[in-house]
């Protein structure tokens, strides 16, 4: 499949993703378009050794793909697995699992894109989440990238219901990933819980959100050490004691932004935090914007 075909209009179909707010509902589901980078036939990769790490290790509240188009990319989690992707390969990430990405080849190219999937004014609760795929990849993807060249079709010629049709195509696209992750996992590709305290750790937490919550708080509670913790976290989770309370601090203070009219006075102090400026400086850090331009940016329209 010749897949340079999608670069005529990148720049155009960059441009309207960037200011157009696409939301695409399905019966109870909503799909939520945050991003999409579709390569310039022009673009030039940024030069770098083999092996070298191009984006530093981070996490995401959203999921995130890559339809890799050209050349080699390798993504690497936090507990040290990697997942290449060549040329028509495509890469599924989880929401809040720890990755990095290093370029393998100079001409890497690829069509990313990030969403979210919320449910009855929710984020989607996945069913069966114990054994979800934090990350899957999909072998020459030739059925992706068409929907890809279709949306791109779309977007050129402007006919009547483009919007709908480009909305169609993306939820379409959003589906193919999440059938994926949802699938049955074989032993040897899913990290299985270790402990059946992770459920524990993770429910103490969700409770005491409203407290300045630590990792010796959960430790007390369960009657372990720090260092257990850790590794229980680190197992389940991909990240630490302390990782895993900002994650589930974020997700809360993203609903509350989203879903309340709650001020962002009101919800830091919901979340145990003394002040706007340190909430706000928390969310920063972790959605890359203030929770007042956050609730903007997604009701300003």
């Amino acid at each position: 499949m010749d897949r340079s075909i999608i670069f005529e209009n990148a720049q155009t179909l960059n441009k309207f993703m960037t200011n157009e707010r696409i939301l695409y509902r399905v019966n109870d589901l909503t799909l939520e378009l945050l991003w999409t980078a579709f390569p310039d036939k022009n673009e030039k990769s940024i030069p770098h050794a083999e092996g070298q790490r191009h984006v530093k290790s981070h996490s995401h509240s959203f999921c995130e793909t890559h339809l890799c188009t050209q050349g080699t990319v390798i993504y690497r989690l936090a507990d040290g697995r990697d997942y290449t992707i060549n040329a028509g390969d495509t890469i599924f990430i989880r929401e809040n699992v720890e990755h990095e990405q290093v370029y393998a080849s100079q001409d890497a190219l690829k069509i990313s894109m990030a969403y979210r999937l919320m449910e009855n004014q929710s984020l989607y609760n996945r069913p069966d989440k114990k054994t979800l795929l934090d990350v899957v990849v999909i072998p020459q993807a030739d059925h992706i990238f068409e929907l890809y060249r279709l949306l791109s079709e779309e977007l050129q010629e402007l006919r009547l219901g483009y919007k709908e049709m480009i909305g169609s195509l993306l939820f379409q696209i959003t589906m193919e990933y999440e059938r994926q992750i949802s699938a049955a996992p074989s032993e040897d590709s899913v990290i299985q819980r270790i402990d059946r305290r992770a459920d524990e750790i993770e429910n103490f937490i969700n409770a005491n959100l409203s407290t300045n919550i630590t990792t010796m708080d959960v430790a007390d509670v369960l009657h372990l050490s720090k260092r257990q913790i850790n590794r229980i976290v680190f197992k389940e989770f991909g990240t630490s004691c302390c990782g895993l309370i900002k994650q589930l601090k974020h997700k809360k203070a993203q609903e509350y932004l989203l879903y309340s009219d709650k001020s962002v006075q009101e919800i830091a102090t919901t979340l145990g935090y003394g002040s706007v400026y340190s909430f706000s400086k928390f969310f920063k850090s972790q959605e890359g914007m203030p929770p007042a331009l956050f609730r903007r940016s997604h009701y300003s329209y």
